[in-house]
Parts: structure tokens; C-alpha cells; sequence
């Protein structure tokens, strides 16, 4: 036997090479099919894991911030039981028994870490921070299990803010027209009772002055209704007509502003410069006696500033147009919109005013979405009370 001929026959031949391949990576390809399968089933229950858990933090947190009786207790047990309950229609697969699903939600709270933080927020507020750790063991595969062993740990973290605050503290500035045109008519009726039982004994027209006056009242009680306590809101209000008059300096709450406002009357001509550079001068400083330091010492936040100009007219005395008003008037709007650091919003309302007296109005607003033009009373209050509302903002946000 030609030994030596046999083998090296045996070496060279080709025969059943393809076969033998085969069976060497049949097993390797199955297994990546299976890891890629586990591999996207995790990603998809991971996603899936991350929005209930987001949902879950974010009710309680705002729970917290807007029920006086929601306890950190409660907060916690919610965030469990909403997420479990979500999850489990994740993991189940339809064939379970009620006892089962009990048994798995159980399980899905008791592996469920929930904290919730409190912080003081200023004088009387509270800030919350509610979080959630969970996890979630997903089975594999026999071929993925060779690599991962037999399970992979899913796990997921979500964090909600809020706070207690319907408001951020804010300084307030109005500058309102008393001029004689404000003693004008509107365009809107009133009913003039005669009677407890509300009989009309005449009709007549609503007075400017009597509409601004409901205007101011308007976003005075939104103001009010947003810091009951006069902890957070300061306020202040100077009238002009051909010269500015005595101002209301700024004070905690709304009484200053509302004892002012119901006193004015329309008389004289109309420069508004003067009264809109003391409303910025104002609000500017940030030293010691200034808004910030009022507030830091009440609240311990620096306020928003805001003031709201108004007019029923154009800058005039007997002579014709004032132009030294219009331009004081546009400086002191000019050093609000430069002046980043004070952070100074000045909202503008014309009312039935000319287009002399809306075209300054339009220039010294923020921007423009800022500027109010109304055309009757209603337009009027709509206004000051749309410009109350932005000023008292409440919030709650999610935080990865």
C-alpha cells in the first residue's frame, strides 16, 4: 500500500469542503441572529421603559406642586403604581392570570426606586425634584445567552422639576395718561340702573378714564390672585398729562396702585417723557434700596421688571406736537431694551389712540408682540389683563 499517496490524496481533495464549512458556521450565524434579535427587542422595551418613566415623575411632580395635600408619600407611591401598571402591558405576553399580573406588577414596584427632594422656593414655596430608578431583567435566547448569559438587566432613570409658585417675583411699573382727552367718551354703552333690581334708568357712554380704571382693576386682580400674601409682587404707577404728577412709589401688593389709579382725573395736555424715565429709573438700580434688593431680602429671587406705558393721545401741548417728549420718552424706552442685566419688559397700550400717539407706543414696546392698540373698552381691559397673566407665569418642566 502506497501509504505516503493516500494521504497526500486525502489532503488535496476538495470534495465535501463546502459541507464542512457549513456545519463550522450554521452555529455562529444562528447565534448573530439571535443576539441581533435580543439586541433590538432591548432597545425597543428600553425606549418603551424611559417615556413611562418620564410620564410617571412628571405627574407626580406636578401633583406635588399643585394639591396642598399631596404628600411625598403619595408622590412616591403614584410614580409605582403608575409605572408598574404601564409596564406590565409591556412584558406581559396575553396569557397570564389576574393573580399573575398582580404577582409582576409587585415585583416591577419592589424593583422600582423612587426619591422625591424638597427644597425651599423663596419665602413660602416649595421646589421638587421626583426621581425614578428601575430595571428590568429581559430572558435571552440560548445562542445570546452564550455571550450575555441567560438574562440582560434593562435599567432606566427619569427626573421631573417642579414648584409650588404660580409666579416668579416681579417689580411692576404702570405709567398712566390723565389728560384731559381721557375725559372723552368711548364707543361702548353702559346701563345706568335706577334700582337693587337692576333696571336701566338711561344708557350712556363709558368715559375713558372709567374704562382705564377697570383696565388697571383688571390686572390688579390677577396680580392679587397670583400672590395673596404680598410676598412676590411690587408695584408702582405715575400719572402725566402736560407734566408728570406725583407718583405712588413701589410697594408690596396692589393697594398702592389701586388707591392711585381710582383717584386720577382728566385734565391738561399730554407728555409722557418725564413719567417714562422715572419708571425706568426706577426699576434700573440693583444696589442697595433697589428692586433686586427688596426682593432678595423677601423673596430671596430676583424679580422680573416690567412696565406698561399708556396713552390715549400723541405728546402735545397748546403750541402742537412736543418732540422733546417723544424723544425723552424713546430714550427711557431705549435703556429698558438695552439694559440685559435688569431685564426691564416694557408693554405699551394705545387706546383709541392717533397714529402719532401708536406709532411712539409701537416703538418704545419690547417688541412687538408686546404692544397692545385698543379700540374700546373691552379691547382696553383685555389688554391690561393679558399683560397681568404673562407677568404671573407658573411653570413645571422635565429634566433628564
Amino acid at each position: 500500500m502506497d501509504i505516503a499517496g493516500s494521504i497526500s490524496r486525502f489532503i488535496h481533495d476538495r470534495a465535501g469542503n463546502f459541507g464542512m464549512i457549513t456545519a463550522i458556521l450554521a452555529p455562529v450565524l444562528l447565534g448573530v441572529a439571535g443576539i441581533s434579535i435580543d439586541i433590538t427587542r432591548a432597545v425597543q422595551i428600553r425606549a418603551e421603559m424611559q417615556a413611562v418613566a418620564d410620564a410617571a415623575v412628571l405627574a407626580a411632580a406636578t401633583s406635588l406642586s399643585n394639591k396642598d395635600d399631596f404628600t411625598e408619600a403619595k408622590a412616591k407611591e403614584l410614580v409605582k403604581t403608575f409605572y408598574a401598571s404601564q409596564i406590565i402591558q409591556i412584558y406581559k405576553i396575553g396569557k397570564e392570570t389576574d393573580e399573575q399580573l398582580l404577582a409582576q406588577v409587585k415585583a416591577i414596584k419592589d424593583a422600582t426606586n423612587v426619591t422625591v427632594l424638597t427644597k425651599p422656593n423663596g419665602a413660602k414655596g416649595k421646589l421638587y425634584d421626583v426621581i425614578i430608578d428601575s430595571s428590568y431583567v429581559m430572558p435571552v435566547n440560548s445562542l445570546t445567552a452564550l455571550v450575555t448569559g441567560p438574562s440582560i438587566t434593562l435599567g432606566t432613570r427619569s427626573a421631573s422639576y417642579s414648584a409650588t409658585e404660580s409666579q416668579n417675583a416681579l417689580s411692576m411699573f404702570l405709567i398712566l395718561d390723565q389728560s384731559g382727552s381721557m375725559g372723552y367718551n368711548t364707543n361702548t354703552v353702559e346701563c345706568i340702573r335706577n334700582n337693587y333690581y337692576g333696571n336701566c334708568a338711561a344708557y350712556g357712554y363709558v368715559k375713558k378714564m372709567d374704562a382705564l380704571k377697570s383696565a388697571v382693576a383688571s390686572l390688579l386682580q390677577v396680580i392679587e390672585e397670583a400672590d395673596p400674601e404680598h410676598i412676590y409682587a411690587r408695584l408702582g404707577a405715575v400719572s402725566y398729562n402736560e407734566k408728570m404728577q406725583s407718583p405712588t412709589g413701589m410697594a408690596w401688593g396692589t393697594s398702592a396702585v389701586e388707591k392711585y389709579t381710582k383717584a386720577l382725573n382728566a385734565n391738561g395736555w399730554t407728555n409722557s417723557g418725564e413719567a417714562t424715565a422715572l419708571a425706568y429709573n426706577t426699576l434700573a438700580p440693583t444696589g442697595a434700596n433697589s428692586e433686586n434688593a427688596f426682593h432678595k431680602a423677601k423673596n430671596d429671587q430676583t424679580p422680573s421688571k416690567f412696565i406698561i406705558l399708556m396713552t390715549d393721545g400723541k405728546n402735545e401741548n397748546g403750541n402742537g406736537a412736543l418732540l422733546s417728549a417723544d424723544n425723552k420718552t424713546k430714550a427711557a424706552c431705549d435703556l429698558a431694551r438695552k439694559d440685559s442685566s435688569n431685564r426691564i419688559i416694557v408693554y405699551s397700550v394705545a387706546f383709541m389712540a392717533p397714529p402719532e400717539g401708536q406709532n411712539l407706543l409701537k416703538y418704545c414696546a419690547t417688541t412687538s408682540s408686546h404692544y397692545f392698540n385698543a379700540d374700546n373698552s373691552a379691547e382696553l381691559i383685555a389688554a391690561f389683563k393679558a399683560i397681568g397673566q404673562e407677568a404671573a407665569k407658573g411653570m413645571t418642566r422635565l429634566t433628564q
